[in-house]
């Protein structure tokens, strides 16, 4: 955990042309970068022990998985531009200065960073009870100008514990299950000001800079998020599921701190919390095709699978079927993630898929326990595709059974 907090450290400080994420908050979770490669979260997907955060009643249909510890990493922003702003950097070019060269391109200034482990770990029992605890450091930005820098940091821990039954009926099986997350956002930074004096601050010397990075803003988070969710199975070769995402997912917001008086007493950290808050529900529906169950050629080709997903039903009804598409809502195509992942012989993977709008791809490498996969995709940051697009790439490695 001292190497975590460090590097949390590390970059609040050199963050400051980094992002600053919507001032909503969601429930944390880990960074999944096999479903990342392959259109994102879906809630048919029983392979891995990531079922445990997609769907708890696809625990009842996962059978016995382990996570012994990961690490993964993810980088989201130009990523294009980073190799050049990298050489700029280095040859003593001010900061301010590459982010106008930027500006002058039209390209979109927002950064997302992720690391989580390598304290995650947890299991999925085959009576379909699963748990699992992990911990990352998450920052968030957006430079819209130079006279506006946003950036948000902050330590995520999170337990959660699900169990999904599952009933036979000779040709499929139905499966049920519930899940509830415990997370802690500790601390959470939220700086707000121009990109000219976050610089001066971060790298100026003297009493002033001092007094200012002393009075940076913290607060914590502390939440519950319950999902209950449903899956049929058919002929163990096509599924159809439901989750009913944050049921019960009231969270609290502890009362503004700041760096200087959190190093003194990290408890102010956790006072004076304000009344509960509630995320938004929502349905999520998703269907899969298990195209080759037992494999073909010999097992050359191990496995092929397809699933898509609707992330909020309502939504999808609202906009496709009763064709009320409002002007301040998301693009309906923000709202359908799409998937394929091909096996060969049981240890490489390749994948790719659709989201927000963008073509996703993936591929993973399994040697025994040791898991590495790498994904690049893209997030849509605005309401149409391509407004305010972030480019991301993603690398685990990790130790499942």
């Amino acid at each position: 955990m001292k190497l975590k907090k460090l590097i949390f450290i590390k970059v609040l400080l050199l963050s400051a042309s980094l992002v600053f994420a919507a001032a909503t908050v969601n429930e944390p979770g880990m960074i999944d970068v096999r479903s990342l490669g392959m259109g994102g979260m879906h809630i048919t997907d029983t392979a891995d022990f990531y079922t445990l955060l997609k769907n708890p009643a696809g625990l009842g249909l996962a059978g016995g998985k382990m996570m012994i510890s990961v690490v993964s990493a993810n980088i989201g922003g130009p990523l294009q531009e980073l190799p050049g702003v990298y050489n700029e950097y280095m040859a003593g070019e001010e900061v301010t200065d590459i982010v106008s060269e930027l500006m002058q391109k039209d390209v979109n200034l927002n950064l997302g960073v992720g690391l989580d482990g390598p304290l995650c770990f947890g299991g999925i029992n085959k009576n379909g009870l699963g748990w699992g605890f992990f911990e990352s450091v998450k920052v968030d930005a957006n430079i819209p100008s130079i006279t506006l820098a946003e950036v948000t940091a902050q330590l995520e821990v999170g337990f959660v514990l699900g169990y999904g039954f599952t009933l036979d009926f000779g040709i499929g099986s139905i499966s049920v299950g519930a899940s509830g997350e415990a997370y802690a956002l500790v601390p959470r930074l939220a700086i707000r000001d121009s990109l000219t004096n976050i610089m001066d601050m971060v790298n100026g010397e003297g009493e002033e800079n001092q007094n200012q990075l002393q009075n940076i803003p913290l607060h914590s988070v502390v939440g519950l998020s319950c999902d209950v969710g449903a899956q049929l199975r058919l002929f163990d070769f096509i599924d159809v599921a439901a989750v009913w995402e944050d049921a019960y997912s009231p969270y609290k917001v502890s009362a503004t701190t700041t760096v200087g008086e959190a190093m003194n007493d990290y408890s102010v950290l956790f006072a004076n919390y304000g009344e509960a808050k509630f995320q938004t529900a929502k349905f999520r529906g998703g269907v899969g095709l298990n195209l080759l169950p037992n494999g073909i050629l010999g097992g050359l080709i191990s496995s092929l699978k397809v699933q898509a997903d609707v992330k909020d039903v309502m939504l999808f009804v609202k906009q496709f079927i009763k064709k009320d598409v409002s002007l301040l809502e998301k693009s309906p195509w923000l709202n359908v993630t799409a998937g394929a992942e091909i096996g060969l012989m049981h240890f490489i993977y390749g994948r790719v898929g659709y989201s927000d709008g963008f073509a996703t791809v993936g591929a993973s490498l399994k040697l025994g326990a040791l898991n590495l996969d790498a994904a690049i995709y893209t997030n849509e940051l605005g309401r149409t595709p391509g407004t305010n697009s972030q480019m991301n790439a993603a690398l685990s490695l990790g130790l499942f059974l």
